[in-house]
């Protein structure tokens, strides 16, 4: 439209602190709402990417509702090895709280070194005996050893042979290196605040005596776990279910998603606010040329032909202060990631979120988003505009 630039493009030049001010609106209500997807995306990938390295090869749990599975239930299940392997789990968090820095959150999980070889790769790098070995058992014989992941212990000056204090619940608990974890599985995705113990003394580190959390079961035939899973679920004792990994990946996901749905609520506040500024721009603009909008129209200029003028300056905007908002957020994903990665590692698990790159999903979410409604604030005074009638 060739009055587009003498009429409105020259006249945002002109005022470069209003127009500066508008596009920012837009960009931060549209930065944030980027930068909340990406973070939904990541704190998803990462708990996911956790969850699936700790259940390991397990193919079936055995769950129970309530605190756990009572081990009294667990007497005449012995038919499950008719499926495959078994091997049973106590999972928990304990927090560290070293002498210099902050404390941090230690997932524990407790297993049966006997059992559980077929499900995890657990590759011990250093024990008490000083070479590395695959001797699980023997690094665990002691009811408070613990074996710990390698960077954890480098990071907090722990050793073969140290012994240190961590707090589960109201209790300090006394613990001892035995061995240490090499850099890879749990390990590395929990960013090695991770350790093993034995599943006893999980037990009694955690108060839990006579439960644990699930029973693993890595079926033989991967083909037949459909008919597997319906046949266990069959012969179970009442109290117990059995159920895929996945499903407590779904189920955590859903809790989840209640918490990603509340920071999605706030980013479109804070978008609201950028287009009140989209509204508020076009509508002193409308009232400031009201002489120039007489003009063109005693020149020819249809009404349609003025409201045209005052949505494309609201589209203009839009397309600058959205193309700012998806670099922006990019930006703001990091510092995000870093708050609710902490919200997600003390409700849920201790996972490490990584930002995931910026795709086409964000770029067209962000100009799918800021465009249509920076029109749909312009379009009351783009109307009063060519209707003649902007209030005075």
């Amino acid at each position: 439209m060739p009055l587009f630039s003498p009429f409105i493009l020259r006249r945002l030049i002109r005022e470069p602190l209003r127009s500066a001010t508008t596009v920012l609106g837009v960009a931060l209500g549209v930065s944030v709402i980027v930068a909340i997807q990406i973070t939904k995306a990541s704190s998803l990938a990462g708990f996911e990417t956790a969850l699936e390295t700790v259940a390991g090869r397990a193919s079936l749990e055995v769950v129970s509702a309530g605190p756990g599975v009572d081990e009294r239930l667990l007497s005449g299940v012995g038919w499950l090895r008719e499926y495959g392997a078994i091997a049973p789990i106590l999972e928990g968090d304990a927090v560290y709280a070293p002498a210099a820095g902050p404390a941090e959150r230690l997932h524990v999980l407790g297993v049966d070194a006997l059992r559980d070889r077929p499900f995890r790769d657990d590759t011990l790098v250093a024990t008490a005996g000083g070479a590395p070995t695959q001797d699980l058992l023997g690094a665990l014989l002691d009811p408070s050893s613990v074996v710990l992941a390698q960077a954890f212990a480098e990071a907090h000056g722990l050793a073969v042979g140290s012994a240190f204090t961590v707090r589960i619940g109201d209790r300090a608990v006394p613990l001892t290196v035995r061995g240490l974890l090499a850099n890879e599985g749990p390990a590395r995705v929990l960013d090695g605040r991770f350790a093993l113990m034995d599943i006893a003394a999980a037990q009694q580190a955690f108060d839990r005596f006579g439960f644990i959390d699930r029973l693993e079961i890595q079926i033989a035939d991967a083909a037949a776990i459909d008919a597997d899973e319906a046949a266990i679920a069959r012969r179970l004792p009442p109290g117990l279910t059995v159920e895929r990994p996945a499903r407590r990946g779904r189920q955590v996901e859903q809790m989840l998603a209640a918490f990603h749905l509340n920071l999605t609520a706030l980013s479109y506040v804070a978008l609201v606010v950028g287009l009140f500024l989209v509204y508020n721009t076009v509508a002193v603009a409308v009232l400031a040329r009201r002489e120039e909008i007489g003009i063109l129209r005693a020149l020819g200029v249809r009404r349609a032909g003025i409201r045209r003028l005052f949505l494309g300056e609201a589209a203009l905007v839009a397309v600058v202060g959205c193309a700012l908002g998806v670099g922006l957020g990019r930006v703001l994903a990091d510092g995000t990631i870093a708050l609710t990665a902490t919200t997600v590692s003390t409700l849920y698990i201790a996972a490490a979120a990584a930002p995931p790159a910026l795709g086409w999903r964000e770029v067209l979410l962000a100009f799918g988003t800021g465009v249509p409604l920076s029109l749909l604030a312009a379009a009351v005074p783009a109307r009063e505009a060519g209707s003649g009638h902007s209030r005075r």
